[in-house]
């Protein structure tokens, strides 16, 4: 195996049944396990929950900071001279340039370098397209009178429900049918009754289905539940899928 356990950001390697199963602390270290823990012929696509869409460009803030008069042009050269030095094939290089990604610019660096193809993007932020390479799925554009029971709030509905077979169906979501990863943001549950889902067909699908599957802790996002009770309740559901 080519990672070790806290060789970085707390990193713990699970295997259950036979999934492999990485955690770690913060979200952009998901790069390097998307890089290098499987051979993969073709990129596979990536499925991620998360609070957040977390699809900033690799390096755009960090380049206009530090070059606040350069034109569009200059930033994307210098973005992507950047990125395209990144050899997804060795240890060092990944891990190199997995400490200059932000944790919310890994999927665009992953899908720029050719590791990862379409993302489906399951969010509770404003991001909602279902164009493109980068597909969002986002809860808070599910219409109001949509939503069941009727006497619960939207919001409070889908996070309560972030797990459920109707969340998914609403939001129009289906289980890829190429190869895919399976990334679960900690935060991306912000209830405790999320943890205690009752129809998780869509779900249980996924964490079959797919070829491994990255946890990102990311404790100080996790404000209403913490990162460790969702951690432990996560790995007990996929537990109970796998058998």
């Amino acid at each position: 195996m080519i990672f070790q356990e806290n060789s970085f950001s707390n990193l713990t390697i699970r295997t259950i049944g036979q999934k492999e199963i990485y955690i770690f602390d913060i979200h952009n270290f998901a790069f390097p396990i998307w890089a290098l823990a499987k051979d993969f012929e073709n990129p596979p696509e990536l499925v991620t929950l998360d609070t957040h869409a977390d699809t900033r460009e690799f390096l755009n803030i960090h380049f206009r900071k530090k070059y606040p008069n350069a034109s569009n042009k200059e930033i994307l050269e210098l973005r992507k001279k950047r990125l395209f030095e990144i050899d997804v094939k060795n240890y060092e290089s990944v891990l190199k340039g997995t400490l200059e990604i932000a944790n919310d610019e890994h999927i665009t660096a992953a899908q720029e370098l050719g590791i990862i193809s379409t993302v489906h993007s399951i969010n509770h932020s404003l991001h909602d397209s279902k164009d493109g390479e980068i597909k969002f799925y986002c809860s808070l554009r599910i219409p109001a009178e949509d939503v069941l029971p009727h006497n619960f709030k939207p919001n409070k509905w889908f996070v309560e429900n972030c797990l459920e077979d109707e969340f998914f169906e609403k939001i129009g979501f289906k289980t890829p049918v190429s190869k895919f990863i399976l990334d679960i943001d900690c935060d991306y549950i912000t209830k405790e009754e999320a943890l205690c889902p009752k129809n998780i067909e869509v779900f249980s699908e996924l964490v079959r289905k797919c070829e491994l599957i990255t946890i990102a802790r990311e404790p100080s996002f996790c404000q209403n539940v913490r990162s460790e009770k969702i951690e432990k309740r996560l790995l007990e559901i996929i537990s109970e899928i796998l058998g």
